[in-house]
């Protein structure tokens, strides 16, 4: 049984949830970076202020945070490609049997 929430007109599956709250946190971060650097003093302050401490650090948590589910679907891929050559064989085999 899958739990699912609602979000908008669009049903959000719980399984996504710590994704959504982890993207919708990054984009807060970012944008109160933003406003650092907007009133930074110097428009290459602004700009270093705002890869610095902003892009570079979501960017590099979300690529973590996102580690696990790459890896599981890597995983299942693997296991679909595996089922697909056993299958593959199983046909060959019926073949030349039936041959």
């Amino acid at each position: 049984m899958t739990v699912e929430l609602r979000w908008g007109c669009d049903r959000v599956p719980v399984a996504n949830i710590r994704e959504l709250i982890m993207h919708i946190a990054a984009v807060g971060w970012i944008y109160v970076v933003l406003m650092m650097s907007i009133v930074e003093e110097s428009f290459v302050a602004g700009i270093m202020t705002f890869f610095l401490y902003g892009v570079l650090p979501v960017t590099i948590i979300i690529y973590i945070g996102g580690t696990g589910k790459r890896r599981r679907r890597r995983e299942l891929e693997q296991q679909r490609q595996r089922e697909m050559q056993e299958q593959q064989q199983m046909v060959q085999e019926d073949k030349r049997e039936g041959a």
